[in-house]
């Protein structure tokens, strides 16, 4: 039963008795009702013994799921199944390389209005985050609704734009206060103030009555606790309080307060939303108080880089404010650390055209540029990443942070033209699916960290002819380590992290004639501790279970 809260209010009690019927006439019917908290009593199906449990956030995992059922689901009535293919496998790609993106799908309800809002736009979503957010509110508030025929269940009907103009005043009131939650009480004045303006809206219900609609309508207000209430994903107020504070003419506080962390993606955003003469203004009051004499180095690069954002919002730009912006942004690259580079990377492929050419990089900031560039990743990073590896003498240090950005790039473009330059030396990261045919011939194949949703018999199909290293770590599909007995032959170490909840056979172990080095932390059961004694070379040893004491010794002939 789904949707229990789109029935109006008149009818519900209806339902009840129709749903308490309907069990009461098959007794072993089980049954999941869906409703939004606050629709409906807490123990309105307490009677029928129903158990009320409350969703989770979904992991990255299961927004994969997620986007592979609404893409099946969305087969069954459309004809075009070589699009939808096409579709899901580019969002698919998009959650995995994307952090914005996957943090905003978390819930089921916003996984699924991103699928539709990708469906729509042919696979484009839209460019940057502000305008994400803004086609995200303008497809939850209202439109859903009114494209599902849900016709005002609480007998309260509001624009997009009316929805906004009262979420915004709860948004900043929570931003101004340094909070995220807030109770009815706290919410009621910032109400009144809204609806004071809002004639067509306060003759259909006070502020309890608006409040009770905004957090069973619009999909954005969720339940705490006990009286308590959020947001249901923070950007969705900082987007909604920067609206408010760029409508009433409040630039100065937010340059303000840009040295507070809590506020950046508030300023952030409010570019977006500002006009001409309000993003130039904005701007330079932040470069003003980044090059203020007392401004802090730390302080000083944060504004730097939060302006630099800013300005990628602007449709038009002073050409000397966007050289002013280019300058601060290339002194940063010019002295750039690895303590620098979660800031600097921020600003994505914007910083790529303002590195310094890599042959005359050296030492530390060669290091901290190629992390910089592995962090921004994507097919218009991978030129750098070529004239990297292409250098003579290459740094250890360098090679390492190119084998570990292996997934933020184009994967079989990076596979040729920089992991097969890159020598065996380093523990090479494989997470996707995609990258599995692609080990075959490279060099860093020799030693690979493995995680993800692999199971044995995927990684039995995969070529890895000289796997002499392998860590195991997140797979929580692989039940045992039968894949070995194709791919240990030359296999020296072995390290199995806990975090392999399905292992169960380790029998594979016994067959693998080079193994020297072993460290096992998985909770097997003694049954499978047991087989430890018959790996022919294991001279090292590295043993954690809850089962050690029923575990005699093993005959190792060191460690």
């Amino acid at each position: 039963m789904d949707g229990l809260d789109e029935i109006p209010q008149a009818d519900r009690e209806e339902a009840h008795r129709w749903l308490s019927a309907l069990l009461a006439r098959y007794p072993r019917t089980r049954c999941v009702a869906t409703v939004r908290p606050l629709a409906v009593e807490p123990d309105w199906l307490e009677e029928e013994r129903f158990e009320e449990l409350r969703l989770l956030p979904m992991r990255d995992d299961d927004i994969q799921t997620f986007v592979a059922c609404w893409h099946r689901a969305a087969r069954l009535d459309d004809d075009d199944h070589e699009l939808l293919g096409e579709l899901e496998r580019d969002l698919a790609q998009q959650f995995r390389h994307n952090a914005a993106l996957r943090d905003l799908a978390r819930t089921p309800l916003l996984c699924a209005v991103i699928c539709a809002l990708h469906r729509r736009h042919q696979g484009f979503l839209p460019e940057t985050r502000f305008k994400l957010y803004r086609s995200t509110l303008e497809m939850m508030l209202g439109h859903r609704d009114r494209r599902r025929r849900v016709d005002s269940p609480d007998g309260i009907t509001m624009s997009v734009e009316e929805h906004q103009q009262i979420l915004q005043r709860i948004a900043v009131w929570l931003v101004r206060c340094g909070q995220s939650e807030f109770t009815r009480q706290e919410a009621r004045p910032q109400l009144e103030t809204a609806l004071a303006g809002m004639e067509r809206v306060r003759d259909q219900g006070g502020p309890d009555a608006v409040l009770t609609h905004l957090l069973n309508r619009s999909g954005l207000l969720q339940q705490r606790g006990d009286g308590s209430y959020q947001f249901i994903h923070r950007t969705f107020q900082d987007f909604l309080a920067a609206k408010e504070l760029v409508e009433s003419n409040s630039l100065r506080e937010l340059v303000r307060n840009a040295d507070d962390v809590l506020w950046q993606d508030v300023v952030l955003l409010a570019s977006g939303h500002c006009r001409r003469e309000e993003i130039g203004d904005l701007l330079t009051g932040l470069l003003a108080r980044a090059d203020a004499a007392r401004t802090p180095p730390r302080l000083r690069m944060q504004l730097h880089v939060l302006a630099a954002l800013c300005a990628q919002h602007a449709a038009w730009l002073q050409a000397e404010l966007q050289e002013r912006i280019r300058d601060r942004v290339a002194a940063l690259l010019a002295s750039l650390t690895l303590t620098d580079v979660p800031q600097v990377a921020r600003l994505g492929s914007y910083v790529l055209r303002l590195l310094p050419d890599p042959e005359r990089l050296e030492g530390h900031r060669l290091e901290a540029v190629a992390e910089l560039v592995g962090r921004v990743g994507g097919a218009e990073a991978l030129g750098y990443a070529q004239r990297l590896v292409a250098l003579p003498e290459l740094p250890r240090a360098v090679h390492l942070r190119l084998t570990q950005s292996w997934s933020n790039f184009p994967l079989a473009e990076y596979a040729r033209s920089v992991l097969s330059r890159v020598p065996p030396r380093y523990t090479l990261p494989v997470s996707a699916r995609e990258q599995l045919p692609l080990l075959g011939g490279l060099p860093a194949a020799e030693r690979l960290a493995l995680s993800g949703a692999f199971t044995s018999a995927e990684l039995a199909t995969t070529e890895l002819p000289a796997l002499r290293r392998l860590r195991l770590e997140r797979l929580p599909a692989l039940e045992d380590l039968d894949f070995l007995r194709r791919h240990g032959r030359v296999l020296e170490l072995l390290n199995v992290s806990p975090s392999l909840p399905a292992l169960k056979d380790v029998a594979a172990l016994a067959e693998l004639p080079a193994l020297t080095t072993l460290s096992l932390r998985a909770p097997l059961q003694p049954e499978a501790l047991g087989q430890l004694a018959r790996v022919p070379a294991l001279t090292s040893l590295i043993l954690s279970t809850p089962h050690l004491t029923s575990v005699g010794t093993c005959p190792c002939t060191g460690g």
